[in-house]
């Protein structure tokens, strides 16, 4: 252990984020993931993600269920080397937009 004399620090918590959970039977979950079918023509994995996001407190103080999109590698995200293809960042262009239609075109 370092012991430096006359230094002294504390730590606060001064951000939080809140977890959230959307089950894969949500309306918005399904017409991601038919929307991504539909484009790809395959279907999209589906999975957790641990990042802080305005997507938590959409949930947390709203209710709404929100499903995170990216393109390309995820694990190339929020990192010092984070990049994506141009073809990646095509294909999530065309998903999103059929994600988009999907939800217009649904009925009340």
């Amino acid at each position: 252990m370092l012991v430096t004399p006359g230094f002294d620090a504390s730590m606060e918590q001064l951000i939080w984020w809140p977890g959230y959970l959307v089950e894969e039977d949500e309306a918005i979950v399904k017409i991601a993931a038919g929307a991504f079918e539909k484009v790809m023509g395959r279907p999209p994995v589906i999975t957790g993600k641990d990042a802080g996001t305005d997507a938590s407190w959409i949930n947390a103080l709203a209710g709404i269920p929100v499903v995170m999109f990216s393109p390309g590698n995820g694990k190339n995200a929020m990192n010092a080397d984070e990049n994506v293809a141009i073809r990646d960042l095509v294909d999530a262009t065309k998903v999103i937009t059929q994600i988009v239609f999907d939800v217009l075109a649904r009925e009340p």
